[in-house]
């Protein structure tokens, strides 16, 4: 194993907190219910992502942070990321930013990148897919605007140098492709490791941690610019998924009633033709040669 660098690698994961996938979800007049009983939670792929962050901090000594563009409600997205081993945790929001949310994908990824910029991270990892609008358009943006290379629906990185590093990622019908890349990078992390389980301990301290909060005038953005990137697109109105339709067995019309019934009653499900010998105990020549026809004798 290689040893550890002699200075940290700064890595930045960009986290999600939207309604659980798997929760009760609601959608009243066009627009997202919230109700007590919706289910918060990081998103699936950023923890994706944070896993392999925390991988390579536990084998190289990088320093992770969290960080999300979101209001205080949000903020146990970066409390779970805490728990779950992330050194420092970050929230980028501002009041001009209510009218925004949710904020589209190009308005995140300019804030991140404002962030990121300043603090100079060598590597960021994010999700491939968010749980908002599963567009995966953050992680191309964001190197858009940090003018850095890209590499998407990565799975692992394999090796990991001070200016380069190597990455495998899925490609079409589950193939595999390996690229290598100068740092600093953007990665778009696809489903890979499973995450890990936080501790009771480190839940507890993840609760008491302080969390700070950095506006527009402290990222030095302009409201202006954010109104115009928003303008580009905008969520219209939210619908809830259609239920897919079951397929049920109709039988052959062609069949008669008392055939047709039969079906229905055994669900579809059609009898395997076997050879089968009838007769009494003198038919054992017949047994005989259906055993015989059959290869068994």
């Amino acid at each position: 194993m290689p040893g550890r660098w002699e200075h940290k690698m700064e890595i930045a994961v960009p986290i999600s907190y939207w309604p659980h996938r798997a929760g009760p979800l609601a959608v009243e007049g066009g627009q997202l219910s919230t109700k007590e009983e919706t289910v918060y939670d990081v998103g699936s792929f950023d923890l994706f992502a944070l896993e392999e962050a925390l991988a390579r901090r536990d084998r190289w000594g990088a320093k992770v942070t969290v960080v999300l563009v979101g209001p205080g409600a949000h903020e146990e997205g970066l409390r779970a990321s805490l728990s779950l081993g992330a050194d420092d945790a970050v929230r980028l929001w501002d009041e001009g930013l209510e009218s925004f949310f949710p904020t589209p994908s190009i308005v995140t990824a300019r804030i991140l990148a404002a962030w990121i910029e300043k603090r100079g991270f060598q590597l960021v990892l994010c999700g491939d897919k968010s749980s908002a609008s599963a567009s995966g358009l953050v992680g191309n943006y964001l190197a858009h605007f940090l003018a850095r290379p890209v590499l998407s629906r990565v799975v692992q990185i394999e090796t990991l140098a001070e200016t380069n590093l190597k990455v495998t990622c899925r490609g079409e019908k589950g193939s595999r492709q390996m690229y290598e890349s100068p740092l600093p990078a953007v990665l778009s992390m696809g489903r890979g490791t499973e995450p890990r389980y936080p501790s009771l301990p480190a839940r507890l301290a993840a609760q008491q941690a302080e969390i700070p909060v950095f506006g527009l005038a402290e990222l030095q953005l302009d409201r202006s610019d954010i109104q115009a990137l928003a303008s580009y697109s905008h969520t219209l109105r939210l619908a809830g998924s259609r239920p897919k339709p079951k397929k049920i067995f109709t039988p052959d019309s062609s069949l008669s009633a008392a055939d047709r019934m039969k079906m229905i009653l055994a669900g579809g499900v059609k009898r395997k033709k076997s050879n089968l010998a009838e007769g009494s105990q003198g038919g054992a020549a017949g047994v005989y040669e259906l055993l015989k026809k059959e290869g068994l004798v």
